[in-house]
């Protein structure tokens, strides 16, 4: 779905203890907070609103690891300002850390067959004991992918999963069920190439209402295969206008990452009353929440 939205793939103890809890990354064996934003043609007009720029740096600072969707940007510069601006303000907190807490990014290629672009972007803090170790751009042999998934490996030093990778997909709306379904090939390819099953699959995977009806669920083989674990059911809706749809969705592989997962804890945070933010100002998806 083309359209503005925030994603969170979150600790349970963050929310619990309240949004500001969190408002300085976590070191040293603390639980990673791992959040995914589809931002709606993310791109210089998108940084010339300082009001937008502000709620997605309170965002990035609570943020561990961040996913970003639909980055486009003939400039190439909007994702390095936003990072830029987000290290600018974490500079006034870092004489509290005892290190040095600074924005860490990777960056896909412009992916698409239009002529309108997208990226995949991940905005990750040094001081989280997090690094990336692999990148990887599948190459789509089959045409199936409008925007092929980008699958980023890291090592994380503070967490009982050390080696895990994010896989991420925005996929087109009218294709969903065939890019879903070949998301298994991906993961297969990811495993075999890496030797890693923690693989967390992420971002606005349009997998609900008309794009991906319950009755076509047995024709998708990311549902039917017992290694995937949704996090986020159908019946979560995640969208902030009249439509009750679950598009945004992490999906779990891999023994290790789901142990680490916290049992029924995916939730949708409503970001629109915890910013006080106005109904023009509402984004089309609200953030989902998993530790």
């Amino acid at each position: 779905m083309q359209s503005t939205m925030f994603v969170q793939f979150l600790v349970l103890l963050s929310i619990y203890n309240g949004f500001q809890a969190a408002s300085i990354p976590q070191v040293a064996k603390s639980p990673l907070t791992i959040c995914a934003f589809n931002i709606q043609v993310f791109g210089v007009t998108k940084m010339d609103k300082p009001e937008v720029v502000d709620i997605l740096i309170d965002i990035l600072i609570f943020c561990d690891l961040t996913l970003v969707q639909e980055i486009r940007d003939a400039s190439d510069t909007a994702f390095n300002a936003l990072k830029a601006k987000a290290n600018a303000q974490m500079s006034l907190l870092n004489e509290q850390l005892e290190e040095p807490c600074m924005l860490e990014s990777v960056i896909s290629e412009k992916l698409g067959r239009s002529s309108s672009k997208e990226q995949y972007g991940f905005l990750y803090w040094n001081c989280t004991k997090l690094r990336v170790t692999d990148t990887y751009q599948y190459d789509d042999p089959l045409d199936v992918f409008e925007r092929p998934p980008f699958v980023v490996r890291f090592e994380s030093l503070s967490t009982d999963v050390s080696d895990f990778a994010i896989l991420a997909l925005h996929s087109k709306p009218s294709k969903a069920p065939e890019e879903i379904d070949n998301i298994t090939r991906v993961y297969d390819i990811v495993k075999s190439q890496w030797n890693l099953e923690d693989v967390i699959i992420a971002g606005d995977l349009n997998s609900d209402c008309s794009y991906l009806p319950d009755r076509d669920h047995d024709t998708v083989s990311l549902y039917n295969d017992p290694r995937f674990t949704w996090l986020i059911g159908d019946d979560v809706d995640t969208t902030t206008g009249n439509s009750e749809c679950s598009y945004d969705r992490f999906v779990v592989a891999g023994a290790k990452l789901k142990d680490a997962v916290v049992p029924n804890s995916a939730r949708v945070f409503k970001f629109d009353d915890y910013f006080n933010l106005t109904p023009e100002q509402v984004y089309d998806h609200f953030l989902i929440s998993k530790c």
